[in-house]
């Protein structure tokens, strides 16, 4: 299209041009963005063990202590956040 073409949201009859000269090439589908919040389950890092660890839960209360050495300094979230965040490796271990 080597003209300059402009569309109105009302209902203007210009004579504008027809549909079938218009390129759809850079036309795309937007998408929501889904979270699959199954498929992430949540985990928990220690502070001071530096790694992923099994937690347990406190009662009544949203705290969490590190069933291996016993520390209260307890991060949870989904794996790939937490990886991202403390830089873990493979196997859950925070890098040097």
């Amino acid at each position: 299209m080597t003209e300059n073409n402009q569309f109105y949201a009302d209902d203007e009859k210009d004579g504008g041009v027809d549909v079938s000269q218009i390129d759809l090439s850079i036309a795309y589908e937007i998408k929501p963005k889904k979270a699959d919040l199954d498929a992430s389950p949540v985990v928990f890092f220690c502070r001071d063990c530096r790694k992923l660890v099994p937690a347990k839960k406190a009662e009544k209360k949203l705290k969490f202590s590190c069933e291996i050495c016993g520390g209260k300094k307890i991060v949870f979230g989904t794996k790939r956040a937490l990886e991202n965040h403390f830089h873990l490796n493979s196997e859950g271990v925070q890098k040097d």
